[in-house]
């Protein structure tokens, strides 16, 4: 009996019997929370994968650019990225290392149905669905898309309220915004743009993307340029996908969002009092210092509503250089 429900790619596979191989192909169905229509990914994996590889798979599967933080929520439990500042807030956030697990580590029951959170800021939640296992296949590189359906929302958009806010404003482009928004994008943005072939080809960097994503390994910084990434940005052509301008460095890039660029929407104060405690801590231990050119945490802060965002104004903690934080309403 199949232990798994495949989408026909025009391959042959064997499909695993009941007791599976320890080295083995695991299918997820991703699909993210509070849009319609849905846009979601079929993703195959190596079950031998550590959480991190899985985070990184998923995050490009969905075509996001691994520029903030993330975590997973697996029968309550928090796995997420667990470097020396944050084991200081153990006692207030209970986190599991990420990288300590691997995907087999976890029961077919536990892995039925869980949540990867991705950017605590805009707060976009993916439900997760284990869907079954399969046989690894000679010269398939993995992690593999081999469905999905509709265009991954622009970073730092605003969540679930920004992105239908730019959604209807490109679709006048006599509304005051339209340009302003299209240079922010770097491109058209076509929401229903999706094409295995380009999510894949930045899959295949996925190793580059964990690097730059959490070691800041430099040698990762040519995947700035990638023509394949895919960060919401699409064109009608199969298999071309324009690119997202910019001349940041891998640092900056990895510093979540930029302070500046930004499309107004609607919030106030109420943009920080429904942030859970937990992602407000991860919020200002995760701001950008131009002097220290790196990620800090922000301290002798202050609230300043502009314009339907929230800006957060203080200091670096390693250097007192004044530094900033925008948060967009929902």
């Amino acid at each position: 009996m199949r232990s798994g429900t495949r989408i026909d790619t025009g391959k042959k596979i064997k499909y695993m019997q009941k007791n599976d191989a320890p080295k083995s192909i695991m299918q997820f169905k991703v699909v993210l929370g509070g849009i319609e229509p849905d846009i979601w990914r079929r993703i195959l994996v190596n079950g031998e994968i550590n959480l991190r590889t899985f985070a990184v798979s998923i995050i490009l599967g969905m075509g996001w650019k691994n520029s903030h933080l993330h975590e997973f929520i697996i029968e309550g439990k928090h796995y997420g990225i667990m470097d020396d500042d944050a084991i200081d807030m153990l006692d207030e956030l209970p986190m599991e290392d990420e990288i300590k697990y691997k995907i087999k580590d976890f029961s077919k029951e536990q892995l039925k149905s869980f949540v990867f959170s991705y950017d605590f800021g805009d707060g976009w939640e993916h439900d997760v669905i284990f869907e079954g296992f399969f046989e690894l296949e000679d010269g398939v590189s993995y992690p593999l898309c081999i469905a999905g359906a509709r265009n991954c929302p622009p970073e730092d958009c605003g969540g679930i309220g920004g992105y239908y806010d730019l959604i209807e404003k490109l679709k006048n482009p006599d509304d005051e915004e339209y340009e302003g928004l299209v240079e922010w994008l770097g491109g058209k943005y076509d929401p229903d743009f999706f094409d295995a072939d380009v999510i894949n080809a930045t899959l295949k960097n996925t190793d580059a993307y964990e690097r730059y994503g959490f070691e800041g390994d430099e040698s990762a910084g040519d995947i700035i340029d990638d023509e394949y990434i895919n960060c919401g940005i699409g064109t009608a052509a199969a298999g071309k996908v324009q690119k997202n301008k910019t001349t940041a460095s891998p640092k900056k890039r990895r510093a979540g969002k930029q302070t500046t660029g930004k499309k107004p929407v609607s919030g106030s104060m109420d943009i920080w009092n429904n942030i859970q405690d937990k992602h407000k801590k991860f919020i200002l231990e995760s701001v950008y210092c131009v002097k220290c050119m790196d990620v800090t945490t922000i301290k002798d802060y202050t609230f300043h509503p502009e314009d339907g965002c929230l800006v957060i104004r203080g200091k670096c903690s390693k250097c007192g250089h004044e530094v900033a934080r925008v948060l967009e309403g929902k």
